[in-house]
């Protein structure tokens, strides 16, 4: 049933997804989904949840023995490729932030925590960068927090709308390299 409503959310958005869509989409009936997630908001919720959970997992798997610079070059690149896969989990959570800031804004709160989890990832790995004495000490931590996700949303963004003229491979090492001179002005 998480899966149907990851899949729905990210095709349909959140006025489009409804626990009857769901339950239809993973072949059990409505009542069903209405038992276990309670309402569509709080089946929403468990799906940024999960996507959250996932995410945090596989990025310490990914960065495992690495640290600062070198960590935060594979969490950008890790983030880049996967959510350029336009796979449901990921789409789901940008269908969730662009309509908190429209349509439903309802979901602020819920996209709120996810881009939180997202950042304190990256500032982590900064903040190892200033331990290690790879980057200054002066560094704003919070704010190129801040901005990386901006880039590499926008990196993501750009792939879905014009998949064909964004060659990640000449894009990624631009990314990173910009990412890295940010962290050094």
């Amino acid at each position: 049933m998480l899966d149907a409503a990851t899949k729905l959310l990210s095709a349909r958005g959140y006025a489009g997804t409804t626990m009857v869509g769901i339950g239809r989409e993973a072949g059990v009936s409505h009542g069903l989904v209405t038992y276990h997630f309670g309402n569509k908001k709080d089946c929403i919720k468990t799906v940024l949840e999960d996507v959250r959970k996932s995410t945090i997992q596989i990025n310490g798997q990914l960065t495992e023995g690495l640290r600062g610079l070198a960590a935060l070059d594979k969490q950008c690149e890790s983030y880049i490729r996967g959510a350029s896969r336009r796979n449901s989990s990921a789409k789901a959570v940008f269908v969730a932030i662009v309509e908190s800031v429209s349509a439903t804004p309802e979901l602020a709160d819920l996209t709120a925590l996810n881009d939180d989890v997202a950042r304190s990832t990256i500032d982590r790995v900064l903040r190892e960068a200033i331990e290690d004495g790879e980057i200054s000490a002066s560094v704003d931590v919070e704010t190129q927090s801040v901005l990386i996700m901006g880039v590499l949303r926008g990196v993501v963004q750009q792939r879905w709308v014009k998949r064909a003229q964004v060659d990640l491979d000449k894009v990624i090492p631009q990314a990173l390299a910009m990412v890295r001179a940010s962290l050094f002005t």
